[in-house]
């Protein structure tokens, strides 16, 4: 169960967008009472194992938010009541506001863990050191008006999924299971599942979490990828899991496999049996070559190329599955499958059902 503390940040997290909503739309005002609900109807959606908060509860984290954060909360009335919102939209509990103390401690912090930057599998870092530095004020203020973090380009990574990366990333950590509901493809259908984390992925601003689903009436496992914006609820008590879990049955797997052997990842029901990569042949028209000569397509391709016509021959070693047809077709008539048969096969068939959509549907 999530400690009382990260509700705490949870609630604050929710006062600051509402206070953001009603900055930008003047129509909407958050009265108490209104607010409170809010609360807790987005804490539910968290979590529904939260108890709802009571009203004191919710004045004195306006108190505190205020003073932890620096920000400044406007006090406006209509009717002899009182409604919330910021000053201005830019106002935030994200901006940096630190105390001299604050900054220094920061600054102490950055500095030792400065250490990891050239660490592989460390890219992370070298980022958010910057956009830490950036936003929290430690770099020299310039001259122009221009915010700081107005110079770097943001990663955008949807609420929903951040909402729940901490608890799956403790799970994935502690070898905690989850009982989870998600919607996949955000349908209306909602599935509960018993799940433990076993891989954390970033890929194309989605997170997923990889791992493992145990099956009560089957006896038996499966493997998901779960797109954290999938996810409905959450809890880490009432789970049904197997007194033994180190194995997958007789089934060896290797997520680290599993991915490495894939142009992305794709969420859904995932077979607990290796697939082995095949050799994949595609023809790149030469300036999307250039492209992918400086910023490959994929780990494995072969830095040993060959020109043909007005492009380049790549060589790949993936697993040509539906992910890869997709990425092949986004390029149009700039990247064309060349090997195996059976694939290239398919992308026509493919192909020609696009255009078949595209048929005239008026006319002679």
């Amino acid at each position: 169960m999530a400690s009382p503390e990260r509700y705490t940040q949870w609630r604050y997290l929710i006062l600051d967008d509402c206070f953001h909503q009603a900055a930008c739309n003047p129509s909407i005002q958050w009265f108490k009472e209104a607010l409170l609900q809010e609360v807790n109807r987005r804490l539910s959606e968290m979590n529904p194992s939260i108890k709802p908060i009571a009203m004191r509860t919710l004045e004195k984290d306006l108190v505190d938010f205020e003073a932890l954060y620096g920000t400044e909360v406007l006090r406006q009335r209509e009717g002899g009541r009182v409604f919330y919102r910021y000053a201005s939209p830019e106002e935030s509990i994200h901006k940096g506001n630190l105390s001299k103390g604050e900054r220094t401690a920061l600054m102490t912090v950055l500095d030792s863990l400065g250490r990891y930057r050239d660490m592989e599998r460390w890219d992370w870092w070298a980022w958010a050191e910057v956009l830490l530095r950036g936003q929290m004020g430690i770099f020299p203020e310039a001259d122009s008006n221009v915010s700081a973090m107005d110079r770097i380009q943001r990663l955008t990574m949807s609420k929903d999924a951040q909402r729940w990366l901490l608890t799956v990333a403790e799970s994935l950590f502690s070898s905690k299971p989850l009982r989870i509901a998600y919607a996949p493809g955000l349908g209306e259908q909602t599935e509960r599942i018993s799940f433990l984390p076993e891989q954390l992925v970033l890929q194309e601003n989605r997170l997923f979490a990889l791992g493992r689903c145990w099956d009560m009436e089957a006896e038996d496992w499966f493997g998901l990828c779960l797109d954290l914006n999938e996810i409905v609820a959450l809890d880490d008590v009432a789970v049904d899991w197997p007194a033994s879990c180190s194995t997958y049955g007789d089934v060896h797997f290797s997520w680290s496999r599993y991915i490495e052997h894939r142009i992305k990842l794709q969420p859904g029901l995932v077979q607990l049996k290796l697939q082995s990569p095949e050799t994949v042949r595609v023809w790149v028209e030469a300036d999307l070559a250039r492209q992918f000569l400086k910023e490959p397509m994929h780990p494995s391709q072969d830095l040993r190329v060959e020109q043909s016509a007005a492009g380049i021959i790549f060589t790949l070693q993936v697993i040509p599955d539906e992910s890869f047809k997709q990425f092949a077709l986004q390029w149009g008539r700039k990247f064309q499958v060349l090997e195996p048969a059976e694939l290239r096969h398919a992308m026509r068939e493919e192909s020609k059902a696009l255009a078949d959509m595209y048929a005239p549907m008026f006319g002679p």
